[in-house]
């Protein structure tokens, strides 16, 4: 027999106080929240009018539900039963988690998909048996050995042999021999050799000096006297004739104190006046002064021959000349017909040629 269906009632709460209100109501008289302003989507539930009766989904429903609460208890009790100093305290829930937990382990172990046997778990391997390392070897006693050894020698700087072995330069120290007889040599060149033999004790430091001798060098030979070259007759100086008047000057290029070049044919198109000087002695210098106050520093030069730089800067720092004094040379007064010790007075005009030749003074 079938009961007609009942019609279903539609209720709303009130979102603030949860109080149910009529389908439909805009405005609840409880707490006084006015829903239509308030933009709240409230809560709409279908209940039936009457209970409805028992069905299988429903009594699945609870069955399932009793079985999770009984396996979270029984599982509680497991885990309970797993902790030592809870087990002490309570043996009733040792002795109940006990059979729980064997049975669980044995329905993990064979349950899986289909009831069907998973592969016995591998059993992990034992842990290697942990061996103690032997204790260390105590270390060995070391030998008695000599604390140092002194090798010596006048000279110094001679070849040290031990037992005709090299071992090196004087002053030499050794450390750490086995105690024992050696042979101590010292050599070097231009010496004769020098040897010793030496006890060495243990724990017993000692020190070997050794004096070289000098050898014996042979006699040189005197030497033969070598015949007097046959003496020739010295050669007299020519006598050159001076450069005419009216001959191409000679060029020159030379340098002043500081480094600055003159040479003759900068003065081209003009007249220039030379004054050759042998040496900046008391008539040199006199000269020079002269010639500066005469021609006032322009167009003119002086050539040093001798030049000697330190009586130069002397005379500079204390003459102020303006006329610029050339460091010349022998071969310059030579080309100019200069004698040694002689002042020459030398006037070249725009051209090039020699327009006048004096001497200034004369020995």
């Amino acid at each position: 027999m079938t009961h007609p269906q009942r019609p279903l009632r539609k209720a709303q709460m009130c979102p603030m106080c949860n109080t149910p209100l009529p389908a439909g109501a805009l405005f609840c008289e409880t707490c006084g929240t006015d829903l239509s302003r308030a933009s709240v989507v409230l809560s709409t539930y279908v209940r039936p009018a009457s209970r409805s009766r028992l069905t299988t989904a429903r009594v699945m429903r609870l069955v399932g539900l009793s079985a999770g609460v009984l396996a979270a208890v029984t599982l509680a009790l497991a885990g309970l039963g797993s902790i030592p100093q809870v087990s002490a305290r309570v043996p009733a829930i040792a002795a109940l988690s006990e059979p729980i937990r064997d049975a669980f382990s044995q329905v993990v172990s064979w349950g899986g998909r289909g009831g069907r046997d998973r592969p016995a778990p591998v059993a992990a391997p034992a842990p290697a048996p942990v061996v103690s390392a032997p204790p260390p070897a105590p270390p060995p006693i070391p030998a008695a050995s000599t604390p140092y050894l002194i090798v010596r020698s006048t000279p110094a700087g001679a070849e040290v042999f031990m037992d005709k072995e090299r071992v090196g330069k004087t002053p030499l120290t050794l450390k750490q021999l086995r105690p024992g007889s050696y042979v101590i040599r010292v050599t070097r060149k231009g010496y004769s050799a020098s040897s010793r033999t030496v006890e060495l004790k243990p724990n017993v430091g000692m020190t070997v000096a050794l004096t070289l001798k000098p050898v014996a060098r042979p006699a040189a030979k005197p030497a033969t006297p070598k015949p007097a070259p046959a003496s020739r007759p010295q050669a007299q100086p020519v006598a050159r004739p001076a450069v005419p008047v009216g001959a191409a000057a000679p060029a020159f290029t030379l340098k002043d104190r500081r480094g600055v070049i003159y040479r003759l044919s900068d003065f081209r198109g003009r007249s220039v006046a030379v004054l050759f000087i042998w040496d900046l002695d008391e008539r040199g210098s006199a000269a020079a002064r002269a010639f500066a106050a005469r021609t006032g520093g322009h167009q003119s030069v002086i050539v040093l021959v001798r030049p000697n730089r330190m009586a130069l800067r002397r005379f500079l720092s204390a003459e102020n000349l303006t006329v610029p004094i050339l460091l010349g040379h022998p071969g310059v007064a030579a080309e100019y017909r200069v004698p040694d010790g002689v002042a020459v007075l030398v006037l070249i005009n725009d051209q090039g040629r020699i327009q006048h030749r004096q001497v200034a003074w004369k020995p």
